[in-house]
């Protein structure tokens, strides 16, 4: 059985598509793939990823992501986010979701906006609208 018949129900169900090597398919689910980033403690950003487990964000008081307007950014320092991944606590995977959530749902709304333009090249070269 082909890879792309199997996979075709699946297309549009909260699924993204992405290729991989050798020109097949993989389907990932985004959550799935978000939620196991923060639960490691890998946050993304518009800096790009920040691992927060790292001793170097002990003392910072700044916020995750300058850029972002989540709550997480808005309201948490990345020594906070820090401490509350090192001590273990629940709310650091809770935190770090919510933000990875809406960093991407951000992301995916600038190459839609993008698109819609008709910018594909400048949104891929780094150029936001």
């Amino acid at each position: 059985m082909e890879a792309g018949n199997s996979l075709a129900p699946f297309k549009g169900e909260g699924l993204l598509q992405f290729p991989v090597a050798h020109g097949t398919a993989c389907l990932c689910s985004s959550k799935c793939c978000l939620l196991r980033a923060a639960r490691h403690g890998l946050l993304f950003t518009s800096e790009g990823k920040v691992s927060i487990k790292q001793a170097r964000y002990a003392s910072d008081e700044g916020p995750l992501d300058p850029k972002c307007k989540c709550r997480v950014c808005t309201r948490y320092s990345r020594a906070y986010l820090r401490h509350l991944y090192a001590s273990n606590e629940v709310l650091a995977q809770v935190l770090n979701t919510v933000h990875n959530l809406t960093y991407y749902l951000d992301e995916m709304r600038a190459v839609r906006h993008s698109i819609g333009l008709g910018k594909r090249a400048s949104f891929l070269s780094g150029d936001r609208p």
